[in-house]
């Protein structure tokens, strides 16, 4: 060790071969402790195999211009002490090519060498993968020199790229789970890279990742081993050691688990800019301890209290590498991006993700915001790994626990409940596992799978799958069901419920909390899909089961209230969803999770009632309590906060209060977009109450152009007579009145009429609206006496409606006087058009559109009366009017 210490690197590694003769074990653990001694891996004497530095061995050069096969020789890109690396083009003209050839160095061709470089041969010629280096050719020297052609690739290392290029942390995980299709496909045909350092991965200037270096990768193969024996066996430590798995560091059996491990070693670069583990000195033996037995800390250990433990300078660098600021780098390092590292980090291979697909599956779970697989080890297992570590102390220790066994005895029944609940996990976990893998390319076939994809993969193979385990299916299928009904695709979420609640009735009873449950979510989506007496009968049942099940857990009994409140709001019972509402309100507390989150769903529910009431003070002060606690428990990204800042901008916006209305318009729109897509029932009603909102800003023509964008999404989605297409037709048409745009108005009044006709009680409040809608158009189109029939017929369904603020009602009066104005009715029109102005200007200011509409229709009456001098009078003394 001290004579190689000090020799030049290009003679160290023939010291080595002839100091270790006889002595194969020596040899690998000598050279090994030189590597880490070095901090460069086995770059210093394998950098022509692994990494080639940039400073080639000046007799390289002598290579310039010579034939090496079909290539001639135009530049050296590195040199190491065993082995060249040289870059070629083809010499034959017939098409231009750029190659790297590796071929070791002459005087250093042993039989062990030559065998390494036929093994990397061999593999890489059984690899065809896009983000993989390709094997071109191969061959020896006319001097017997062996050499292999790749493909040349000019890029980047993967760290130094994504430093480059200040990629997100997003950016960095979507690169990454590209590197792992190319190790799954390794995976799949039985090889094992072992050295997936970022130098082994090369980035391309379009971003492309390429694997490199099968240097010292291994068959897993068993009819491949007679030929690879030889080299495994003299190879078992080759490998860089901080990058290298705890059982490859022991000289233990290698399997794909440890490319898992090292995969997980390299993402923790990526995001954090550091190594998952450091030895406390430059001895091997301190690398091995520091990997084999210390637990990883977590991604942001350093970034606790605003970074307060790295120099400020490293800090503001790290956040510039990666488009950041402290806190949200913070945010992001935490929580299931954690788990998902640490996983792949564990000791023990088993435990592990069990392929590069399952650990890419999972980042693509966390991107998305799905629930992920990766757990945090449970204080069971991390004592038991403390016992492990410490035998001895434990079992002095022990001793004073002797009085603690009739609790442990009384545990043991608990433990068997545990075990079938975490068999019951695993069967769950290990068929939504199989499901995810079908958006794998080598199931899809290359195609992207769509979330609704993978539904319907998993929906027909619960019809014939899972049926020695009927509570696993009953479930399956309600969580299924329950997703195929937050993408608004109803139809498939109630076939799925439907079967989740008759095979739950047949396990557990009608009365059973369990199918309670079913009958709660599928009543929901009965709600959603129009099917509103279905759905009562069935919200109705769940509610008193839940009742009936009452206990200190106030959750499930809230949950089943609050979706019948929302039933009794459809049924247009709105004193009894109120009380509903209330009830809830007052259950629950809003500093737990979980009731906060139905918290915010019941402040919603409540508000949107007071706002269809016309009560948008009330509606807006619940709205702001729930977007408060939304943004509290859910956070921003959540589709129930998306929920409350699009009901408090419509809520301000029939305020009159536009400026405020606008920004929370817009964000709910691209938080809609962003979380579900264009066609979700969520995102077009946004867009059909956007609409709305531009039209009362006078922004007219955007607005026609949003609501039939609005209106052709609902028939793609939900059919031409869905009651939302009539929502839409409605809106769409008083946009079109308002642009003088009749026969088309009309056109567009009518269908929402008649859909509403079709899906609606005649005394529902939509039909009531639809009707004024229609009324003001006829009258406003040269046919007032037709007009003012819809709008006396829409002023009753309003009147007669419980619940219904008396400026909504006095607003309905201010139009039916207009269409008795223009049938020159004045006398008739006056009281109405000054009631419903006042009303207008109180409840939604000055600068409201339908405000201005009032004032313009009290000038009409007046100038046509011939009573300008009244008008005058009337309008100048607004606020002692009010």
């Amino acid at each position: 060790m001290r004579i190689a210490r000090q020799l030049p690197d290009d003679q160290r590694l023939s010291f080595l071969q002839d100091a270790c003769t006889g002595n194969e074990e020596r040899y690998q653990e000598v050279l090994a402790e030189l590597s880490v001694e070095n901090g460069s891996g086995l770059d210093w004497w394998e950098q022509s195999l692994d990494a080639p530095d940039d400073a080639p061995d000046p007799g390289a050069t002598s290579l310039v211009g010579t034939l090496i096969g079909r290539y001639r020789v135009t530049d050296v890109l590195g040199s190491g002490g065993m082995g060249i690396v040289v870059l070629a083009e083809r010499a034959d003209e017939s098409f231009s090519q750029r190659v790297a050839i590796k071929l070791l160095k002459t005087g250093l061709v042993s039989a062990r060498l030559q065998s390494r470089l036929k093994m990397e041969r061999q593999i890489l010629a059984s690899l065809n993968h896009p983000n993989i280096a390709k094997l071109l050719d191969g061959g020896a020297t006319s001097n017997g020199t062996p050499y292999i052609v790749m493909e040349y690739i000019s890029g980047k290392p993967i760290d130094d790229y994504c430093d480059e290029h200040r990629l997100t942390i997003r950016q960095r995980l979507d690169l990454f789970v590209t590197v792992c299709s190319a190790v799954q496909y390794a995976h799949q045909n039985l090889i094992v890279h072992r050295d997936l350092k970022p130098s082994n991965i090369l980035v391309t200037a379009d971003g492309t990742p390429k694997l490199l270096d099968f240097g010292i990768a291994k068959l897993l193969d068993a009819r491949q081993l007679q030929h690879t024996m030889a080299v495994t066996q003299a190879d078992v430590r080759l490998m860089t050691p901080d990058h290298a798995s705890p059982e490859q560091l022991r000289g233990d059996l290698i399997s794909t688990a440890s490319d898992i491990y090292v995969m997980g070693v390299l993402l923790y670069e990526l995001l954090t800019g550091r190594k998952p583990l450091t030895a406390r000195s430059n001895r091997l033996a301190d690398l091995e301890q520091a990997i084999c037995e210390e637990t990883p800390p977590p991604l942001a250990r350093d970034l606790v209290g605003d970074g307060v433990r790295l120099e400020p300078a490293l800090l503001a660098r790290l956040c510039t590498e990666r488009s950041t600021t402290p806190a949200k780098l913070r945010r992001e390092l935490t929580g299931d991006l954690d788990n998902i590292v640490l996983t792949a980090l564990r000791k023990e291979p088993d435990r592990r993700y069990s392929s590069a697909a399952q650990l890419a599956a999972d980042i693509n779970n966390y991107l998305a915001g799905r629930p992920i697989l990766a757990r945090r080890d449970t204080w069971a297992y991390r004592a038991r790994k403390f016992v492990d570590r410490y035998k001895y102390g434990v079992a002095a220790a022990a001793l004073a626990l002797v009085a603690l066994i009739t609790f442990t005895a009384s545990t043991i029944e608990q433990n068997r409940r545990i075990t079938r609940e975490r068999a019951r996990a695993e069967q769950i976990s290990s068929f939504l596992i199989e499901l995810f893998q079908q958006a794998d390319p080598s199931h899809s076939r290359g195609n992207e799978i769509t979330v609704r994809e993978v539904l319907d993969i998993g929906s027909r193979r619960m019809q014939g799958g899972l049926d020695t385990q009927p509570e696993i299916r009953a479930s399956l299928m309600a969580t299924m069901g329950s997703v195929y009904g937050s993408l608004g695709l109803y139809p498939d979420a109630s076939r799925l419920l439907e079967d989740s609640l008759r095979q739950r009735v047949q396990l557990f009873g009608p009365d059973s909390i369990e199918s309670a449950e079913s009958m709660q979510q599928l009543g929901r989506t009965l709600l959603n899909s129009g099917e509103r007496d279905r759905a009562a009968s069935l919200l109705e049942e769940a509610l008193a089961i839940q009742r009936k099940h009452a206990g200190a857990d106030k959750l499930p009994l809230a949950s089943a209230m609050h979706d019948l409140g929302n039933l009794m709001q459809v049924q247009e019972r709105f004193e009894e969803a109120d009380r509903q509402y209330g009830e809830i309100l007052g259950m629950l507390d809003e500093t737990s999770g979980a009731e906060g989150a139905l918290l915010v769903e019941t402040l919603t529910s409540r508000g949107q009632l007071l706002a269809y009431l016309g009560r948008h003070d009330e509606a807006i002060a619940s709205f702001r309590r729930a977007s408060d606690l939304s943004l509290r428990v859910l956070g921003t990204n959540h589709p129930d906060t998306a929920h409350v800042i699009q009901n408090l901008a419509d809520s301000l916006s029939r305020q009159g209060r536009l400026a405020e209305a606008t920004p929370l318009f817009k964000q709910s729109i691209s938080l809609y977009r962003d979380l579900f897509g264009n066609e979700h029932p969520f995102t077009m009603m946004a867009l059909a109450n956007y609409g709305r909102f531009l039209q009362q800003s006078g922004e007219l023509g955007e607005s026609e152009a949003i609501l039939r964008e609005t209106v052709q999404l609902n028939i793609k989605v939900r059919g031409q007579d869905n009651v939302f297409v009539g929502y839409a037709r409605m809106l769409l048409g008083l946009t079109l009145l308002e642009q003088r745009k009749c026969d088309e108005s009309l056109g567009e009044q009518h269908s929402a009429l008649r859909i509403f006709a079709l899906t609606l009680p005649p005394e529902h409040l939509y039909v009531g609206s639809s009707r004024l809608g229609l009324g003001r158009a006829l009258a406003e189109c040269g046919r007032p006496v037709e007009g003012e029939k819809e709008i006396r017929v829409a002023l009753a369904t309003f009147t007669s409606a419980s619940g219904v603020e008396s400026s909504m009602v006095s607003i309905i009066e201010g139009a039916l006087g207009r269409s008795l104005s223009q049938q020159g009715r004045y006398a008739e029109a006056e009281p109405l058009l000054r009631k419903g102005y006042l009303t207008a200007l109180k409840s939604r200011g000055s600068e409201d559109s339908t405000t201005k509409r009032m004032r313009g229709w009290v000038e009409d009456l007046y100038g046509k009366w011939g009573k300008p001098r009244v008008a005058l009078e009337f309008l100048g003394n607004e606020p002692e009017l009010r």
